[in-house]
């Protein structure tokens, strides 16, 4: 089986969107945070605050390494489809990765990956397993996501205000927080690995191991339904 370590990993990326020569929009990161979660106590900490691709990818080969001493797979988590594509075209890390076939996709259709395991580091989509938007986690938890002008245009080299490293440091904790409100109250998650990829999985578990679904009387009412709504 495999072994994950004691921390579940967040992160979040901000961009501006700009026009280039040719006309085509371009997506620039300005700022990003890593936060991480312990499995153990729920506590959840700001782990770094990045500004260029050059800082992402350093964060995650030192995150890679550690992962790799400790012999463990490391979840990471994003909160949306669009930040996989954007990360693995811009990320020297996941490129290389793949480039050297270290790494390992599952993918849910042609466009959204279910996780990608590039060496150590295994990334998974939050939003696929909480069902819901950070706006929506946020104000179920107690913890609104912040307010924000997304006109201004701020990029890697803009000196930041306190108010947009806040802004992208509460989406992070709202999606840490929500993932550590499911591991309190879903009785099936034990351990790191039994977290699924998905709400989906989630209730799959729960009709394998709940007994009011699978007890014997159940099944045999089902099977008796069936015959009769698709006799042979």
């Amino acid at each position: 089986m495999r072994k994950y370590g004691q921390y579940i990993y967040g992160f979040d990326i901000e961009t501006t969107t700009i026009q280039d020569k040719d006309g085509e929009l371009k997506s620039l990161m300005y700022v990003g945070t890593f936060g991480k979660l312990s499995f153990v106590t729920g506590e959840i900490k700001k782990d770094k605050v990045i500004r260029t691709w050059e800082d992402f990818d350093k964060y995650l080969y030192t995150l890679n390494r550690a992962a790799a001493y400790r012999k463990e797979t490391q979840l990471l988590y994003c909160h949306n489809n669009y930040e996989w594509s954007f990360i693995v075209s811009n990320s020297k890390f996941f490129q290389e990765k793949i480039r050297e076939s270290k790494s390992e996709t599952l993918m849910k259709n042609e466009r959204k990956p279910l996780f990608i395991r590039a060496g150590n580091i295994e990334l998974r989509d939050s939003l696929l397993l909480l069902d819901k938007s950070i706006a929506e986690l946020g104000e179920e938890l107690g913890l609104p996501k912040l307010d924000y002008d997304y006109q201004k245009e701020r990029f890697a080299t803009t000196r930041l205000e306190p108010r947009d490293y806040d802004y992208n440091w509460r989406d992070v904790e709202i999606q840490l927080a929500a993932l550590w409100d499911l591991i309190q109250t879903d009785l099936y998650i034990q351990t790191l690995a039994d977290i699924p990829l998905t709400a989906t999985g989630r209730t799959r578990k729960y009709n394998r191991y709940d007994f009011r679904v699978n007890d014997e009387d159940s099944v045999n009412y089902w099977a008796y339904h069936c015959k009769q709504v698709f006799p042979r």
